[in-house]
């Protein structure tokens, strides 16, 4: 890898961005998980007594959950699909900020070179005697 893509990686603001966009991939993905069914049931055996023919008793308990909702968008109920896509847009908005403040930093080495180029050539040298 190249010198400037390292450096441009070990900036702290870079490393920072780059964290962010790893939370807000997870938050998508939660988010979006909501799209899918979930149903939870509870089971319950229980057996009492000493002899052979013991008294058992089977329950089902609690079922809860929901099948299913859409991720409907303007039109429907678009509670999961609306917080996905502000997540969404965050990561959007995240992306473009670590894009500018990598612009910023490739300007601020640039000017650095140009300086050093410039300070190069003023240095007066020896004259040959």
């Amino acid at each position: 890898m190249p010198l400037r893509k390292r450096r441009l990686k070990a900036r702290p603001e870079i490393k920072i961005l780059d964290v962010n966009i790893q939370q807000t991939d997870q938050q998508i993905r939660l988010a979006k998980s909501k799209y899918y069914p979930e149903i939870s049931f509870t089971y319950q055996y229980i057996s009492e007594g000493d002899e052979a023919a013991v008294k058992a008793a089977r329950t089902l308990m609690q079922t809860t959950g929901r099948l299913w909702l859409w991720p409907t968008g303007p039109s429907g109920m678009g509670k999961d699909y609306y917080a996905g896509r502000e997540k969404e847009s965050l990561k959007r908005q995240l992306t473009e900020t670590k894009a500018d403040v990598e612009d910023g930093i490739r300007l601020q080495v640039k000017q650095a070179m140009v300086d050093l180029d410039s300070s190069a050539k003023n240095i007066p040298r020896p004259r040959k005697a």
